[in-house]
């Protein structure tokens, strides 16, 4: 057997490790979501937090990787990360969006 399956086997005795992916996995989806349907939303990952009803501190760590790959966009403004997808202006214009949803806190 493969040594890193043998590790996951070990450590996974009660699903966490698995579990924990797989609900990041649903809360990035759940972001990039959100955003496909409002592209022009700019907001701080409390504001997000609050429109998906989920903790800070998950959508905190979920965006990490949707910054890292590219996908959102992160700005600072007065000191304060704001989120925002990436090309969302470009997108919301091939959708026929003419609003936008911004927030700041």
């Amino acid at each position: 057997m493969d040594k890193r399956i043998g590790w996951f086997l070990k450590n996974n005795q009660n699903g966490e490790i698995l579990g924990s992916a797989v609900k990041e996995s649903v809360l990035r989806i759940n972001i990039l979501s959100f955003f496909q349907a409002n592209p022009r939303t700019v907001d701080t990952a409390a504001g997000l937090a609050r429109r998906l009803q989920r903790a800070p501190e998950e959508i905190k760590s979920a965006l990490v990787p949707l910054v890292r790959l590219g996908i959102i966009q992160k700005k600072n403004y007065h000191s304060a990360p704001l989120y925002q997808l990436k090309n969302g202006q470009l997108i919301a214009s091939l959708n026929g969006d003419q609003g936008g949803d911004t927030f700041f806190e």
